[in-house]
C-alpha cells in the first residue's frame, strides 16, 4: 500500500514556519543516535538555533510530506522538459537520441533515487534555512550529491540521518571527519537520472546543473527563508556581540568575560514576571551543586515539561552564576560542578524533547557557555546572521 502524503503550504511563510516545526522534531532522533552510539561527529542539519523560533507550535506534516512535495515537483519538471525536448527534436534521428539520454521510462525507474534525492535536497534546505549554509553551498551539496551516486568510484547513496529513505538498508561508514553515515550502492536507473540532473555538463567543477533550474522554477520556497511566521530573538544583543568580535582574531579572556557579561544581562531583561520558581528563594548558600540538584533538580522534579517550566528560570540561573564564577577565577577546564549541570541540561532536553529556540532564554545560557569555552568562529556561528 503506497503511503498517503500530506499537502505543504502554498504559502512560503507559513510554509518555513511548519518546516522549522518538523526539523525540530527531527533533530531529536539525530541526538538519540549521538548518545545512543557515543559519537559526537553526527551532522545534525535539523537542528533549529536558539535564535529563531517558528510561531508554529504544531504539525501534523512530517518530513517525508517536504520530501514527496519536492518528488513530485521534480518528476512535474523533468517530464515537462523531456515532452518540451522531444516536441522541438527537428526528426526522428534527433528524437531517438534525446530518448536514448532521457525518457518518461527513465523517470519511472528511478524510484529509489527520487526518493532519496528529494529527502536529501529537503535536509539540505534544512540547514539553508537554520542559516548553516549559503545558497551557493546548497547547490554545491546537491550537486556532490549526485555526483557520488553516477561516479564510478563511489556509485553509491548517502544517507547522513535516520530519516533518510536509504538509512536502514545502508552499511555503516564513517567520513573524513569522523561523522557516522550510511551508504548503499546506487541503482543503475538512478545513475542515469542523477547524471541527467546534475547535467548537462556534469563533469565540471561549478557548473549549474537541471536541478538548480528545476528546484528554482518549482518550489522556490526550498531556497530562502522568509520570516514572517517565525520569531528572531535578541537581534539587538547578537548584533552588539558582533561588534564586539568585529575584526578579531583572538578570542581573549577579557573579551569571553565581556561577551558573558552582556548575555547575562540580556538574559535578565527576558525573565518573566509569573509564577515559576526563583532561585533566590532557595537556602542554597552552602550547599554543594551536587545537593542543590538532588534536591530541586532531579530527574524526578523535571519529570514534565510542566515541572520544567517551573524549574527552568532557577536552573538557567544557578547555570550562569557557575559559568560566570569560572570566567572570575579564568579556569581553563570546566569544573566539575558545572559538567553536573550541564548532565542536568542533556538529560531533561533529551527526556522532554526541549528545543533551545522554544526557549530564548534558555538559548543565551548556552550561549553564555559557548562564549566561555568555545573558539571565536563557532561562538560568532552560533550568535547568528542578524541581516
Amino acid at each position: 500500500m503506497q503511503p498517503i502524503f500530506q499537502s505543504v503550504s502554498e504559502h512560503h511563510d507559513i510554509y518555513d514556519s511548519q518546516f522549522l516545526r518538523v526539523c525540530i522534531a527531527e533533530q531529536h532522533k539525530v541526538t538519540d543516535l549521538q548518545l545512543r552510539e557515543q559519537n559526537p561527529y553526527y551532522r545534525n542539519p535539523w537542528l533549529v538555533p536558539w535564535y529563531l523560533a517558528p510561531k508554529c507550535k504544531d504539525t501534523t506534516l512530517r518530513i517525508d510530506d517536504f520530501a514527496a512535495d519536492v518528488r513530485s515537483r521534480l518528476v512535474q519538471a523533468l517530464t515537462q522538459d523531456i515532452h518540451e525536448r522531444h516536441a522541438s527534436a527537428a526528426d526522428e534521428d534527433a528524437r531517438m537520441r534525446l530518448t536514448k539520454e532521457m525518457s518518461i521510462d527513465d523517470i519511472g525507474r528511478a524510484e529509489q533515487f527520487l526518493r532519496y534525492i528529494s529527502h536529501t535536497i529537503v535536509q539540505h534546505s534544512a540547514s539553508l534555512h537554520t542559516q548553516k549554509i549559503e545558497i551557493a553551498d546548497f547547490f554545491r551539496l546537491i550537486r556532490s550529491d549526485l555526483c557520488a551516486i553516477f561516479q564510478e568510484d563511489k556509485l553509491c547513496y548517502v544517507a547522513v540521518t535516520p530519516s533518510n529513505p536509504v538509512w536502514q538498508k545502508g552499511a555503516p561508514t564513517t567520513l573524513a571527519n569522523g561523522a557516522a553515515v550510511r551508504q548503499t550502492r546506487s541503482t543503475v536507473p538512478g545513475r542515469k537520472l542523477a547524471q541527467f540532473l546534475a547535467g548537462p555538463t556534469p563533469n565540471i567543477e561549478n557548473a549549474k546543473g537541471r536541478i538548480e533550474e528545476y528546484l528554482l522554477q518549482q518550489q522556490p520556497f526550498l531556497l530562502s527563508l522568509d520570516p514572517g511566521n517565525c520569531v528572531r530573538y535578541a537581534i539587538e544583543l547578537r548584533r552588539s556581540l558582533h561588534g564586539l568580535l568585529k575584526h578579531k582574531e583572538v578570542f581573549s579572556h577579557g573579551k569571553r568575560k565581556q561577551c558573558i557579561t552582556e548575555i547575562i544581562n540580556a538574559w535578565v531583561s527576558m525573565l518573566p514576571t509569573d509564577d515559576r520558581e526563583p532561585l533566590m528563594s532557595m537556602d542554597d548558600s552552602n550547599r554543594t551543586i551536587e545537593q542543590i540538584i538532588a534536591e530541586h533538580f532531579s530527574p524526578q522534579a523535571l519529570s514534565t515539561k510542566e515541572l520544567f517550566e517551573q524549574k527552568r528560570d532557577a536552573l538557567e540561573q544557578l547555570t550562569l552564576q557557575r559559568i560566570s564564577d569560572e570566567m572570575n577565577d579564568e579556569q581553563e577546564t570546566t569544573s566539575p560542578e558545572l559538567n553536573q549541570l550541564f548532565e542536568v541540561w542533556k538529560q531533561v532536553m533529551t527526556r522532554l524533547r526541549i528545543a533551545a529556540c522554544d526557549y530564548p532564554s534558555l538559548g543565551l545560557m548556552l550561549l553564555a557557555d559557548n562564549a566561555r569555552s568555545a573558539s571565536l568562529e563557532e561562538f560568532r556561528a552560533n550568535i547568528g546572521s542578524v541581516q
